[in-house]
């Protein structure tokens, strides 16, 4: 069953929501919708054991501080752990 559940903001402002996790689906996938600005968009694709993390940001459904962004090297920080790399800036 389809859940929109709280989201996390991701690079760029966007926000990730989970639709469907492992809960929902018996532990074989997680389908989640990034809302992104006009021009933006994370490219389809499907991965394999995918580890997601959450080591900075913010709660979108509290105000957005002012000039709020996720640095860069909290990001690289927050992939070593999880054996993921950052290879760019966000488009």
């Amino acid at each position: 069953m389809r859940v929109q559940k709280p989201g996390v903001e991701w690079i760029g402002g966007s926000v990730f929501g989970v639709l469907l996790d492992a809960e929902a689906t018996g532990g074989q996938l997680t389908v989640g919708r990034f809302d992104v600005s006009a021009g933006e968009a994370p490219p389809f694709h499907v991965g394999g054991l995918e580890k997601m993390f959450r080591h900075a940001g913010r709660d979108p459904r509290k105000p957005r501080p002012e000039g709020f962004e996720i640095p860069p090297q909290l990001l690289a920080e927050a992939a070593e752990p999880s054996g993921n790399a950052v290879l760019g800036p966000p488009r």
